[in-house]
């Protein structure tokens, strides 16, 4: 009896001095004032929080207003990192390899608006504000003519 009180006692010990890290999820930093050090915090693998409203080359002039999004990105685990695009209608949820990383960093830099490439698509889920998975549209096959 006084054996399995004391393993007991021994097993209860470890489990109150084990780390919690997988449990407690890390605060996010304060918001940057823009989003400029994004792309290089794509690569570097930095964290970063910050807000924009995109805008299209032409469609401002008209009065177009698009909504304002919210980027976090950060890398918890070797290798892969998380990033989410969230807007009021929609979140882009993504577990991003390096190479995820570097595509992103370019589609950013490039103010790519079309059909995200491939290998962002594996790596990423969209999401409406319900919760509902959204199909990502796929990039046009280079037979297709448009």
């Amino acid at each position: 009896m006084g054996l399995r009180l004391f393993a007991m006692a021994v097993f209860a010990s470890a489990l109150l001095n084990a780390p919690t890290m997988g449990l407690t999820p890390l605060p996010w930093p304060e918001e940057a004032p823009d989003c400029s050090g994004l792309s290089d915090a794509l690569r570097e693998g930095s964290t970063i929080v910050c807000r924009e409203r995109p805008t299209v080359e032409g469609l401002a002039l008209f009065g177009v207003a698009f909504p304002e999004v919210e980027h976090r990105f950060r890398c918890n685990e070797p290798n892969v990192c998380t990033y989410t695009y969230s807007r009021s209608d929609m979140t882009l949820w993504c577990r991003l390899s390096e190479a995820g990383r570097e595509a992103f960093a370019s589609i950013r830099e490039t103010n790519h608006s079309g059909p995200l490439p491939e290998l962002v698509r594996r790596e990423c889920e969209a999401r409406d504000r319900t919760g509902a998975v959204v199909p990502i549209e796929p990039a046009p096959s280079s037979g297709d003519a448009g």
